[in-house]
């Protein structure tokens, strides 16, 4: 599922992908391609709608002026209800697990 947003004239596509525990290794090495890009948000849920309510979420923080993910607002949102949240940041010379926080788990 994508949705289509502007960031001044800049068109950017947000989408979120639904995946089971199996699939989590495939998860990270997606997430550590582009770290700034992608992230990946746990909960248990199996509501028809939670995709799109999940992605509603997202999209109410938006976008940084560069298109990136921001990343305090997302964990610190996103944890406040209920979400365990990895977030990946990068440098010149590494990449690392910066966030993975939620008080239920």
């Amino acid at each position: 599922m994508e949705v289509l947003v502007h960031i001044g004239e800049d068109p950017y596509y947000v989408g979120i992908a639904e995946f089971g525990i199996e699939q989590l290794p495939k998860a990270i090495a997606l997430v550590g391609d582009d770290p700034s890009m992608y992230g990946i948000f746990c909960t248990e849920n199996d509501e028809s709608s939670h995709c799109q309510k999940l992605l509603d979420q997202v999209l109410e923080i938006g976008l940084t002026e560069d298109g990136d993910l921001p990343i305090f607002e997302m964990v610190t949102t996103l944890t406040a209800k209920g979400y365990a949240v990895c977030m990946w940041g990068s440098s010149s010379e590494e990449q690392e697990l910066q966030y993975f926080y939620s008080p239920q788990f």
